[in-house]
């Protein structure tokens, strides 16, 4: 019996260099800026965190759920009561209070380094020409969204021979990756689309009723309805190990990144501390 899966191990290693790369291009931004970041996390840390510093006033935040990466900078969220905890002296580094081009900049990050990941990965598992090689992406996506909703015997096993035809002669882990980061493109709306039903006073009941609908519609296709098909594929002890094994890859590179962060971030601090010293 398999106990581990390398492509499985492979594929998780790559979604999250994705993910740790848009926390860099983040914190780019914000020190270009001149933006103060309040928080650097890899992983979720709902309910409690595995290491939590404080270096140069950022937190940074280990989680244990190995599904996301952010920043938070100073003023996010633009309401009276945030921008009332701020410090006077903080307020020229509020993310509120930059110009509007670089607020949209910033909420485009995720589009930018997916979109980019997936179009790489296609160019480099390229066996015909990049028109053909999207036309067949889109063609294969297309199918598969088919076959999701359908329960016709034959409608999958077309798309399984599908599946072996447009894999043939490529990497199954890269082509495994851009597949994956289509569907991470899927999750980027999810915050916009919750302000919807935020508790900002300006939306009304309706807005508020729609994006509360729109949500849970998303979260059930890419929480549920996804997994679920591609796990059909495959026995529970494959999906386990499959599952189990992409999870090492991103717990195990995440935890290099964090902790190679904080050696970098002390040592710039120290080096600052240092030279005022001198």
């Amino acid at each position: 019996m398999e106990y581990f899966n390398i492509n499985a191990y492979y594929l998780g290693v790559l979604l999250f260099v994705c993910l740790f790369i848009s926390n860099i291009i983040y914190s780019l931004i914000c020190l270009i800026w001149k933006i103060k970041i309040v928080e650097f996390g890899l992983f979720a840390n709902a309910w409690f965190s595995l290491h939590k510093e404080k270096v140069m006033g950022t937190d940074f935040i280990l989680g244990w759920l190995p599904f996301s990466s952010h920043i938070k900078p100073l003023g996010m969220i633009a309401d009276e009561e945030e921008k009332a905890k701020i410090n006077p002296a903080d307020l020229p580094k509020a993310f509120f209070n930059k110009p509007k081009y670089l607020q949209k900049l910033f909420r485009f990050v995720p589009w930018v380094i997916y979109l980019s990941a997936a179009f790489i990965a296609i160019l480099i598992n390229s066996t015909t020409s990049l028109e053909s090689e999207f036309a067949s992406i889109g063609t294969y996506i297309s199918d598969a969204l088919k076959t999701m909703f359908s329960d016709n015997i034959q409608t999958r096993e077309n798309f399984i021979e599908s599946t072996k035809q447009i894999t043939d002669a490529k990497n199954i882990v890269v082509f495994g990756f851009a597949l994956l980061v289509i569907v991470m493109l899927l999750l980027t709306p999810i915050t916009l689309i919750m302000n919807w039903f935020s508790d900002d006073g300006k939306k009304n009941k309706l807005q508020k009723a729609l994006g509360f609908i729109i949500t849970i519609g998303i979260l059930w296709f890419i929480i549920w309805k996804i997994p679920k098909f591609v796990f059909s594929f495959f026995t529970f002890s494959q999906s386990i190990v499959y599952f189990s094994s992409f999870l090492i890859g991103m717990f195990s590179v995440g935890l290099v990144f964090f902790y190679t962060t904080l050696f970098v971030v002390k040592n710039i601090s120290q080096n600052l501390n240092t030279g005022k010293v001198k």
